[in-house]
């Protein structure tokens, strides 16, 4: 496969992007499946702010679910660093991604059991369902990490109305429910004419979600910004 990226993540993320390991752009016959198997700048860049800011935490055994994954580069990032990763997707892309793990980590798919034992002595990498307009994210919790929230949640250019609609709405819901107290969720994206952003942002902070701007650039060519949000300060309470 072949990718330019201006930033400094080449030297990390194209570790585990061999070339040949897969095919990167599948046509699909309807929807917009086909996105997600493209490497967006936003993932790049996601994946680079992951290695700058946060390679520490995640280098510490953080545990981190990655939304609307496509071919899964910031989650794959972010186990190279260290992390216990799952990478969620429709599940009319796991088979991609669960061949792109499989060529760059030996990783089979495993049953959410498996998971759960591989966990408790080595970081893993998984691949998992996830729609987020019919699944419960707290299923996933449950299954691969024993009802525990993660520590981050990713998502790259994963909000954009003329090609998903108002998915966004359901994005809001699935990080509302994967957010506990201490979870960061990154949710990188690509600004574009009418791409519904202003309106996902809305909806997250009426979800009672704190978001920030950490990061943005045009330094590509593309408009990036990155969000961080997190549930606000609160006395007591488990992350269980």
């Amino acid at each position: 496969m072949c990718v330019q990226t201006h930033t400094a993540l080449a030297a990390l993320a194209y570790t585990c992007l061999h070339p040949g390991a897969y095919v990167p752009v599948v046509a699909f016959s309807a929807g917009a499946c086909w996105a997600g198997t493209i490497v967006w700048q936003a993932a790049l860049d996601l994946s680079d702010y992951l290695s700058r800011h946060h390679a520490g935490q995640l280098a510490g055994g953080a545990t981190v679910v990655e939304l609307g994954c496509g071919i899964g580069v910031p989650g794959m990032v972010a186990h190279l660093l260290g992390a216990s990763a799952v990478l969620t997707e429709q599940a009319e892309l796991l088979g991609l991604l669960r061949r792109n793990l499989a060529a760059n980590f030996g990783v089979a798919h495993a049953s959410a059991s498996q998971v759960s034992s591989r966990r408790r002595t080595a970081p893993f990498i998984s691949a998992a369902q996830l729609d987020w307009a019919t699944d419960d994210p707290r299923a996933l919790l449950r299954d691969h990490f024993e009802g525990a929230h993660p520590d981050f949640i990713l998502s790259a250019d994963c909000i954009y109305e003329p090609l998903y609609g108002e998915s966004w709405k359901a994005l809001v819901t699935a990080l509302r429910g994967l957010c506990g107290p201490h979870t960061r969720a990154l949710v990188c994206v690509e600004r574009r004419t009418a791409d519904g952003i202003n309106g996902f942002l809305d909806a997250a902070r009426g979800a009672g979600l704190e978001v920030t701007l950490p990061h943005a650039s045009g330094a590509s060519g593309v408009p990036i910004e990155l969000y961080e949000m997190r549930q606000p300060p609160r006395h007591g309470g488990s992350d269980r």
